[in-house]
């Protein structure tokens, strides 16, 4: 019976602790270890890579809200309350290549 260790203790056999890109902490530990890290897609985006995809596609692409959640494979209302999340913070696009 194999146990896996988390921050607050032994777990469970057969029971998995997800990290980040959907990855066990001993499976994203190899990973990470041997540079395989990149070729696990992230579970989570970073807002500022959404703000500057939704710029884009809505003043270049003339993309309405839904299409560009569409887009960006995410529901409307998720869409909307990370826009509203990054103006609450005053997050700006820093990003060279989307400021042009």
């Amino acid at each position: 019976m194999v146990r896996q260790r988390a921050g607050d203790g032994a777990v469970p056999a057969g029971t998995v602790r997800h990290h980040g890109r959907g990855l066990c902490g001993t499976c994203r530990t190899h990973a990470a270890r041997h540079g395989e890290l990149a070729d696990y897609q992230r579970s989570t985006r970073p807002i500022a890579d959404t703000l500057a995809e939704h710029a884009v596609l809505r003043t270049f692409g003339g993309l309405e809200h839904d299409q560009v959640a569409a887009r960006l494979g995410i529901k409307p209302a998720s869409l909307q309350r990370q826009l509203d999340r990054a103006r609450t913070r005053n997050t700006r696009i820093t990003c060279e290549e989307h400021t042009r």
